[in-house]
């Protein structure tokens, strides 16, 4: 069985007639009975919250359309409205730094509309698109080294890049701790948003990619970056 959500209904009725059984036994088993009853909380609970994510109820328009053009492959519904609700939307002027190369920041952006410029070791690397996320690599490296503990790895705990907002920029943010805090209690959520943010980097490095062999310079371009890369990910490591 892979519905998770029937799974935990099914578990919830069987534990709820065992707890029957030996209300209604002439000399009930207390020991079987209070944990069948702790069984069908645990697995009414977690129904529960698979039920909230799958009928969030209604997304607004702008919601739906952000939900059906990027987030739809990897999340819930319900997960996605909860993001959205952890999160906080706001506008930033032109020339904006979301994230400065080799700095810490506890912060995780998504660009809802408008352009960014991401810039290595000084140097033009490539564009933002609108429907991206921005410092999700440094995010992901202080996620699993740091757990819910917010700490720094070091030097090498800073931001992968320098991101600039070119012209006006709506993004989403969100808090480091805060969000791992709520994904901790939700492992379904948070092997959802991990997959989220690892597609979301392989959608930008594909089309950087494309962009580079469409070049003047062709695969020079491409491999200068692969080194930047390549060594920005090694001192990361």
């Amino acid at each position: 069985m892979t519905d998770m959500l029937t799974l935990r209904l099914a578990l919830v009725g069987g534990y709820a007639g065992l707890v029957a059984f030996h209300s209604l036994h002439a000399r009930p088993l207390r020991i079987p009975l209070r944990w069948s009853a702790l069984f069908v909380l645990v697995n009414a609970g977690a129904a529960c919250m698979l039920i909230a994510d799958q009928f969030p109820g209604s997304l607004t328009e702008e919601e739906e359309g952000l939900y059906e053009e990027h987030f739809a492959m990897t999340l819930s519904r319900g997960q996605f409205k909860r993001l959205m609700g952890l999160g906080r939307s706001r506008v930033v002027e032109a020339g904006t730094r979301l994230t400065v190369e080799g700095v810490q920041s506890d912060t995780l952006y998504f660009t809802k509309r408008g352009h960014c410029e991401l810039y290595l070791r000084g140097r033009y690397a490539k564009d933002i698109d609108e429907g991206s996320f921005v410092n999700d690599v440094a995010f992901q490296q202080h996620y699993q080294d740091g757990g819910g503990n917010n700490r720094i790895m070091g030097a090498e705990g800073g931001a992968y890049g320098t991101v600039v907002a070119d012209g006006e920029v709506e993004v989403v943010e969100w808090n480091y701790k805060e969000l791992r805090e709520h994904l901790e209690k939700r492992p379904d959520m948070d092997r959802n948003i991990r997959l989220c943010l690892t597609s979301h980097l392989v959608k930008g490095l594909l089309q950087q990619r494309k962009a580079a062999y469409s070049n003047n310079n062709g695969g020079e371009m491409m491999g200068g970056f692969r080194q930047d890369l390549l060594d920005n990910n090694m001192s990361d490591a």
